[in-house]
């Protein structure tokens, strides 16, 4: 029985870490059953042990440790592109994706339109004395 292996660290855990590179379409031995790569994910890195919706939590340890920010198929990757982090703060974590995106641009808008401090104003150059004082 070949094939990569993973660790699935609680039972209700909806992701394994992988002890070794896979690639894909290899096969990925969890525990007393094993799942297909969709895509080459590297050593220490989580795999979808099920289909996630987004906005789902993704388990592991037995705790929610972020949020899937889109689809993620069985066999997928999970990392920084379909996960929104619970480290990135509880409001933001609980929102999918694209409304965390819409967040970061109202606060670039806001922090955009912010009062400029007078240290930041060009200066107007001095005006130069003429012949007559």
């Amino acid at each position: 029985m070949g094939g990569a292996r993973a660790i699935i660290i609680n039972s209700a855990d909806n992701v394994a870490t992988l002890v070794a590179d896979v690639g894909e379409g290899e096969e990925v031995l969890c525990g007393f059953y094993s799942i297909r790569a969709r895509q080459a994910i590297p050593q220490g890195h989580k795999i979808a042990l099920l289909d996630l919706s987004p906005g789902e939590e993704i388990t592991k340890y037995g705790f929610p440790i972020g949020v899937a920010s889109r689809f993620i198929g069985k066999g997928e990757w999970v990392h920084v592109h379909n996960v929104v982090s619970r480290r990135r703060g509880q409001q933001e974590a609980n929102r999918p994706a694209v409304a965390a995106a819409e967040m970061r641009e109202a606060r670039a808008d806001r922090q955009s339109r912010a009062v400029t401090r007078p240290s930041n104003r060009k200066r107007r150059a001095p005006s130069v004395a003429g012949p007559n004082r």
